[in-house]
């Protein structure tokens, strides 16, 4: 029996934010190098942050955002994984 696994479901799983809630400094872990960039947007979809240079961990200053919900968009190979975090 063959398991279909969906581009979504693989790259949701690979994908870790923390500490979410985030007060300065938001960590990103890639469990998979498959993304390419990342773009942080805004609850009205205005892009915030891009992220060139995808590694296996990295921290992003969030201390001048301002506090509430954003989203952060993770894209491998013209597809795209869209995580949300919360700025306290």
């Amino acid at each position: 029996m063959l398991l279909s696994v969906s581009f979504n479901e693989v790259s949701e799983k690979s994908i870790k934010l923390f500490p979410n809630p985030v007060k300065t400094t938001l960590n990103i872990e890639l469990l998979s190098d498959n993304f390419e960039q990342a773009y942080i947007f805004n609850t009205s979809g205005v892009l915030i942050h891009t992220i060139n240079t995808m590694q296996r961990r990295m921290n992003v200053d969030v201390t001048n955002f301002k506090t509430g919900t954003y989203y952060i968009t993770f894209v491998s190979n013209g597809r795209a994984i869209t995580k949300r975090f919360i700025k306290k």
